[in-house]
Parts: C-alpha cells; sequence; structure tokens
C-alpha cells in the first residue's frame, strides 16, 4: 500500500513584506515618539500660565497628527504581517476582518465631506479658548486635514482598484514616510548649495559686506516686533535678486525635487509592467501620502488655523492629482515607451506645482510687502484668483482621468 507523502510546508520569505513591515514599524516608533514629546511639551505650557495658548495649541496639533500617522501605518504593518504568516492562518483572517471592520465608517467619505464646515467653525471658535483649544482643537484637526485627503483619493480611485490592500497601503507609507524624507534632503542640499553661491556673490562685492554687516548690527541692538522686522527688511527683500532668488527656489527647484520624489510608491514599482490606470492610482495614494505628511506639520492657531486649513485642501489636491500624472506617464512609459509623454507631462505637473507655489507667495507677501500688478490690482487679489482657477482646473483633471480610464479598462 502507497503511502502519500504530503509536501512541506512553503518557507520561502517574501522579502518586500518583510522591508515594509520593518520600516512601517520604524517609521510608526519614531513618530510615536515625537507625539509624545511634542503632548508633554504642550501640557508643560499648558501648567505654566505664563505660556500663551498660541505656544501651546501647535504642540497638540503636532501631537495630533504624529499619532494620525501612526494610525494611518498600521494597515501597512497588518497587511505586511499577513503576507508574511500566510493566509490560511488565523491571524491572517483576524487581520483581514479586523481592517474591513474599522474601515467600514470611511468607506463613503462624500459624506464626511459634508461635515467639514461645521468643523472648521468649530475649530475658529475654540481655538482662541485656552482651556477647550488644547484637547478639542488636536481632534478637529485631525478630521480637517484627513478626510479632504480620502475623499480626494476616492474620488481618484473609483473603479480602478485591482490590486490587493497590502500594495496600496504600502504605496501610502511611502508616500507618507519615505517620499517626505528623500525630498526634505534633497530641498536641504539644494538650500545648502543656494547658500554657497549667494554666500560666494556677497563675498564678491565689498559693499554688500559692509550692508549686510551693519544690518546685522542692527538687528541685534533691540527686539522687534515681526512687522517692525518686517519694516527693516522690506528693502532688502524687494531688490529684484532677492525676489528672483525667493521665487526661483520656490517655483522652480521645489516642484523640480517634490514631483520627482513624490510619487516615490510608483518608482519603488520600476520593475513591474504597469497599466496606465494602475499607476494613476499609485500617484494619486502617494501623493496622498505626501500632502498628508505637509498637512500634518500644520499648527498655526486661531484664524490662521481655520484659513490655513482651507489653504492646505488645496495644496492636497495639488500633490495628490500632480502625483497621479506622473505616476499615468510613468506606467506608460514602461509598459509603451511613451518616453516623450513622459518628459511631457512631468514638465507640465512641475509647471503647475510651480505655478500653484509662486501664487501661494505672492498671497503671503503681498500684502506684507504692498506688491501691486497694477495701481488697482494687488497682487494678493489676482493671486487668490489664480489659486482658485488652479484648483478648479485640477479637481476637473481629477475626475476626468478615472472617468476616462475606467473606460479604457
Amino acid at each position: 500500500m502507497e503511502q502519500t507523502v504530503k509536501a512541506p510546508p512553503s518557507t520561502d520569505i517574501h522579502w518586500p513584506s518583510v522591508l515594509q513591515l520593518g520600516l512601517s514599524l520604524l517609521a510608526i516608533s519614531i513618530m510615536l515618539g515625537m507625539a509624545v514629546l511634542s503632548g508633554v511639551a504642550g501640557l508643560v505650557g499648558l501648567v505654566d500660565r505664563s505660556t500663551g495658548v498660541e505656544e501651546i495649541i501647535p504642540m497638540f496639533l503636532l501631537a495630533a497628527g504624529m499619532l494620525l500617522s501612526c494610525i494611518l501605518l498600521a494597515p501597512s504593518v497588518g497587511y505586511a504581517a499577513q503576507r508574511i504568516i500566510g493566509p490560511d492562518s488565523a491571524i491572517s483572517a483576524g487581520i483581514s476582518r479586523f481592517f474591513e471592520l474599522v474601515s467600514r465608517p470611511f468607506t463613503r467619505p462624500g459624506l464626511l465631506v459634508l461635515l467639514l464646515p461645521v468643523i472648521l467653525a468649530l475649530g475658529y471658535l475654540v481655538s482662541s479658548n485656552r482651556a477647550l483649544a488644547w484637547f478639542i482643537l488636536p481632534v478637529l484637526h485631525i478630521f480637517a486635514i484627513g478626510v479632504p485627503v480620502l475623499w480626494l483619493v476616492h474620488l481618484g480611485t473609483r473603479g480602478l482598484l485591482t490590486a490587493s490592500p497590502q500594495r496600496y497601503w504600502g504605496i501610502f507609507a511611502a508616500g507618507l514616510i519615505l517620499g517626505p524624507s528623500i525630498i526634505l534632503f534633497a530641498e536641504l542640499a539644494a538650500m545648502f548649495i543656494a547658500g554657497l553661491i549667494g554666500g560666494i556673490y556677497i563675498a564678491m562685492r565689498p559693499d554688500l559686506v559692509q550692508e549686510l554687516y551693519f544690518l546685522t548690527l542692527r538687528l541685534g541692538s533691540g527686539v522687534f516686533t515681526p512687522d517692525q522686522m518686517l519694516e527693516i527688511l522690506r528693502p532688502y527683500l524687494m531688490k529684484p535678486v532677492v525676489l528672483f532668488s525667493i521665487f526661483a527656489f520656490t517655483a522652480g527647484i521645489v516642484p523640480l525635487i517634490e514631483e520627482t520624489f513624490k510619487p516615490i510608491g510608483v518608482w519603488l514599482s520600476a520593475g513591474r509592467m504597469l497599466a496606465p490606470a494602475e499607476g494613476f492610482v499609485a500617484g494619486l495614494i502617494s501623493g496622498a501620502g505626501f500632502a498628508l505628511f505637509e498637512n500634518i506639520s500644520l499648527t498655526t492657531l486661531g484664524t490662521d488655523w481655520t484659513s490655513t486649513v482651507v489653504v492646505r485642501m488645496g495644496t492636497a489636491l495639488l500633490h495628490i492629482v500632480t502625483a497621479g500624472l506622473t505616476g499615468w506617464a510613468l506606467a506608460h512609459a514602461w509598459s509603451h515607451r511613451r518616453y516623450l509623454r513622459l518628459a511631457m507631462t512631468f514638465l507640465l505637473v512641475v509647471f503647475i506645482h510651480g505655478s500653484w507655489n509662486a501664487l501661494s507667495l505672492l498671497t503671503a507677501a503681498g500684502d506684507a510687502l504692498d506688491l501691486v500688478i497694477t495701481s488697482r490690482l494687488p497682487a494678493v487679489n489676482l493671486a487668490a484668483v489664480g489659486l482658485g482657477a488652479l484648483a478648479a482646473i485640477m479637481f476637473f483633471v481629477l475626475l476626468r482621468f478615472n472617468a476616462v480610464l475606467k473606460e479604457n479598462q
């Protein structure tokens, strides 16, 4: 009588999942530590009655943002662990059931968006109240920065999600952690190089060296309010070479760096033959991670909190759409050798991002520096109209791309 010999269970280790698990756990531990430190700093300031509310609340907002990041990295950890353990274990089944249950309230983010006006109004009311703001505003903050990102991703990916949850959460984790880390390093390097070039230029001009010396003496001679500091610096900030340098870096170098590394989740799939729709979805999700990272760093207060949250919604739209377009173009290049399309798309998204940054800079500095286009058209008004038009165009592109890619599937 022949005996059937059972094959031993596979011992192959899926190393990409191990890497995803390890990096996600490392990111959670770092962000959890930052959340604790920020929260403790906020509590210390809360006990010290001499500390103003404008100094306390940013600490609690940062702590809330870090905790939100930890929560959003948990699915990346869970699904990576599930892949390593294997699909047949009870633990894997429990992981799937848990995340399915937790995600149910967020499957229709359009309903959550309807609550945003109420959230913004409550935030405006409590932000200047020391007794309420420190524990109410962080909760509102999480909702206000997270729901718009969730809704935009939902609109862009409807009907296009074909891969596993592990893949999508891994892409999001890369956009939230890996992309910003690379971008921060690249931007600091660019700032160092720009500062070095500026230092060499100043050193070659003895008159500028002397002028800078006297400016340093003046600034060190007392304590100035922000308005007084602006009045002192205004003549220097209004110089053409200074304005050009600021706009060139903000609207040129920064978009070039960010649009290169923002779709990091797509770059990590370079060995796969992605369909254009897959590249678009991966880019959207990676851009959403980066947008959320930027929103988490939002630490303003009072009326500034409300207005800045609204502006960040538009910025989130920018990051999500441009990363999606780059992901779509990368997939076309890899699968259909459309490299010219990739180059043109990349130049387009850099131009869009640069225009957004330039208009945002005009909005922020227009009033302070009294910049005008004509005697009847302040620069800040023109910039606000331009930002609104760009946001409307990008929202249309998001919806249109989703519709076209669904038709072509």
